[in-house]
């Protein structure tokens, strides 16, 4: 059993209510898309990559961290024993 337990959404993660922005949008203003489409045969296997990445909305979470000191991971207390801990307890 994962963290995240059971569920079809992890609860750990919260998504980001921002206007919709496709992935041709990102990998454009990026620089990706230049250099995916420099890659040999990408037309061949995307030969309808803009339409395709255009009708592909991406959604974008955001997960809270609990600053921890690397020097507190120590024995039994690893960052790892604690998020497990709060989530049994919190869930």
């Amino acid at each position: 059993m994962t963290m995240a337990g059971n569920f079809t959404n992890d609860p750990r993660y919260t998504l980001i209510k921002i206007p919709s922005v496709s992935e041709f949008e990102t990998q454009e203003q990026s620089g990706v898309l230049d250099t995916l489409e420099g890659l040999p045969l990408y037309n061949y296997y995307l030969p309808e990559a803009e339409e395709d990445k255009t009708a592909n909305q991406q959604l974008f979470y955001s997960k809270s961290y609990t600053p921890w000191k690397l020097s507190c991971d120590t024995g039994n207390s690893t960052r790892e024993n604690i998020s497990l801990f709060v989530s049994d307890v919190l869930l």
